[in-house]
């Protein structure tokens, strides 16, 4: 697996949440983007969802970690890094 593989599984699971949510137009977030800001209605809450959806899609087990919550928000490229270290990714 890659971080490029990673990336993506994060992009598409927090493009589901947009919609789950309610959002409109689901726009793609860059990796400066903090989900908790850009999203309307993503809170903590929707963050261990995500987190779980995309462990799953990366094989990854059940972790008690939440990279969306690094000693609090964090952005989507934070969280891609914190996701490539639970599946012990090292490339790209």
């Amino acid at each position: 697996m890659t971080r490029s593989e990673v990336r993506d599984a994060v992009h598409k699971v927090l493009c589901d949440a947009q919609q789950a949510l309610g959002e409109g137009e689901v726009n793609p977030l860059g990796d400066e983007c903090c989900p908790f800001e850009a999203i309307p209605g993503f809170d903590s809450l929707a963050s261990v969802e995500v987190t779980t959806s995309v462990c799953a899609a990366l094989g990854i087990a059940d972790s008690t970690a939440n990279p969306f919550l690094d000693g609090g928000p964090t952005t989507v490229g934070r969280a891609i890094d914190r996701f490539c270290s639970l599946a012990g990714v090292t490339d790209d």
